[in-house]
């Protein structure tokens, strides 16, 4: 008996050991410092709450006076091709001190066993080597420098999708019943962004008061799933393939269907992530390795930005340096009549109205500053 209660102690202490020593091992990315740096309160790409994975999040400052927080590299390597060409600053939070230090000279801690949230694969950050050195004696891991880890990031982006693909599910699911049962009814796709959409439905409560769960779960459901039927239901809406790229930019048309705009030629037809993307390249279609002469584009056609609606590029009027960005930034924002472009302008600060024939290119890299 006394053999049988020894080998039960010996297992007892074995299990909390090891309990232990898995809680040891257990890296937290929530804020522990008393006043954490948030430029603004949920993540410019994911909305998802800053504060609950403070150590690992970013700022990047922009060129033109914007300022980006994302909750984890994850975030800023789904954006990073809409803000490469304006980068000014890159912040990253030292998960030792907490305090935002450059990412660039950072000292980055990947493939180790300590778990993040947004990513299968963490990717930690360090001012100091020391300290990267140390954590990697605790959880394992790889010390990087800052260009290969976004590398990874990049790389890891369809992995994270589909890592959070069944979860997402399950909120879809949630979300149209809060929205169905509890919101006013309104348009999701006169936002520019998942953030402006959640913010705009908190400060409003455009479906009561909702808990902080629940909140994000409505967002999103109307940002990735509603926004797109309704898109699908108006006949006139822009359609964008899939696997259109912007030729200036690099990124995925389809992503920004409320900016979506193309020039048509006898051969192809290119997509623009906005107009000053198009811009751009009907101004000097070489410097984006195409042989297209200005004189060979056929039609020229943009989104509206109230109705949504494909529309005459040509024939269109585009508010500049308003105080609404689109996913490149400051934007050329189309309008099929001069009522509604001016109308914008005076709510949200636009500069100048202008038609098509008097947009220069030297207005629109004036955007870019």
């Amino acid at each position: 008996m006394n053999n049988m209660l020894k080998i039960a102690a010996i297992y007892i202490a074995a299990v909390l050991l090891l309990t232990l020593s898995a809680n040891a091992k257990t890296f937290k990315e929530k804020a522990t410092i008393k006043d954490p740096v948030l430029t603004q309160k949920w993540c410019s790409i994911s909305a998802e709450e800053l504060s609950d994975t403070y150590k690992t999040n970013y700022i990047a400052k922009l060129t033109d006076g914007q300022t980006k927080q994302y909750a984890a590299l994850r975030f800023l390597a789904e954006d990073y091709d809409a803000i490469k060409a304006r980068i000014k600053e890159i912040l990253v939070v030292d998960a030792k001190s907490q305090k935002f230090v450059n990412a660039l000279t950072a000292h980055y801690v990947t493939n180790s066993k300590a778990k993040t949230t947004y990513s299968k694969f963490s990717k930690i950050a360090f001012e100091n080597e020391a300290d990267a050195k140390e954590f990697v004696q605790q959880y394992g891991g790889d010390i990087r420098n800052f260009d290969f880890t976004l590398y990874l990031a990049i790389k890891d982006l369809e992995l994270d999708r589909e890592f959070f693909k069944a979860k997402k599910k399950k909120l879809y699911k949630k979300g149209e019943k809060i929205f169905e049962r509890l919101c006013e009814k309104f348009d999701p796709n006169q936002y520019a962004s998942l953030l402006d959409l959640k913010v705009d439905i908190d400060e409003k409560k455009r479906c009561g008061r909702l808990s902080a769960d629940n909140l994000q779960t409505v967002s999103l459901y109307l940002w990735e799933v509603k926004r797109f039927g309704d898109l699908k239901q108006n006949k006139n809406v822009m359609k964008v393939p899939d696997k259109a790229k912007c030729p200036v930019c690099g990124m995925f048309v389809s992503k920004y269907p409320k900016w979506a705009a193309k020039i048509v030629t006898e051969e192809h037809t290119h997509y623009f992530d906005g107009v000053k993307d198009l811009m751009k390249f009907y101004f000097t279609p070489s410097k984006f390795g195409s042989t297209h002469k200005t004189e060979e584009f056929k039609e020229i056609k943009v989104t509206d930005y109230y109705t949504q609606n494909e529309i005459d590029g040509k024939k269109a009027f585009y508010v500049l340096h308003s105080n609404v960005f689109g996913p490149m930034g400051n934007e050329l924002i189309p309008f099929e009549t001069e009522k509604d472009a001016n109308t914008f302008s005076k709510e949200h600060n636009g500069k100048a109205v202008l038609k098509f024939d008097d947009i220069t290119e030297a207005k629109v890299y004036e955007l870019d500053n």
